[in-house]
């Protein structure tokens, strides 16, 4: 039940994959989600071979630990561009887990198309303040991160269960832009 494969971004020979329904590295936290990172050595997907793993308890390598909560569903979404990769965490419950289900999105950057040198560069979340966080105001089951796409210096978002403007349509959904 990892759900190997809900999101997928493929850029030049690289390849995201989420799995939303991992448990973390041995197993250890239900649902948190993980995202795998491959690489190829041509257009013809040779030479395939995983080259990193983000989520909860994975280190070593090119790997990056990825503190999440229990049915997070880091990996809902994925979007990967160049040495850059957006990962939505739409069952996340924002900055210090107060607002159920709002969601969140997580900016990587990366040093080079082997993905090596992996960093989280910033966090997009409710309550999510410092750095190049941003503090985005959502409401309880926005499900902020349900999708996102990211292209050179711009980041779209979905959140399927957002309300609209000022809350007035329930669940009709919602996208941010961001720049």
């Amino acid at each position: 039940s990892d759900n190997f494969g809900n999101s997928v971004s493929l850029d030049d020979n690289r390849l995201a994959v989420g799995a939303a329904g991992g448990d973390g590295s041995g197993n250890g936290a239900s649902g948190t989600g993980e995202v795998y990172l491959y690489t190829f050595s041509d257009s013809a997907f040779s030479g395939g071979s995983l080259a990193a793993t983000i989520g909860e308890g994975y280190s070593g390598g090119n790997n990056i630990d990825q503190d999440q909560d229990s049915f997070d569903s880091f990996g809902t979404s994925v979007s990967l561009d160049g040495d850059r990769l957006a990962v939505g965490a739409d069952g996340g419950d924002g900055s210090g887990n107060s607002t159920s289900n709002s969601g969140e999105v997580y900016l990587y950057t990366f040093s080079d198309s082997a993905f090596s040198g992996g960093e989280l560069a910033a966090t997009i979340g409710d309550g999510y303040t410092g750095g190049k966080n941003i503090n985005q105001d959502l409401d309880t089951s926005d499900n902020f991160g349900n999708s996102v796409s990211l292209d050179d210096n711009r980041l779209a978002v979905g959140a399927a269960g957002g309300d609209g403007s000022g809350n007035g349509a329930s669940g009709t959904g919602e996208v941010y832009l961001y720049t």
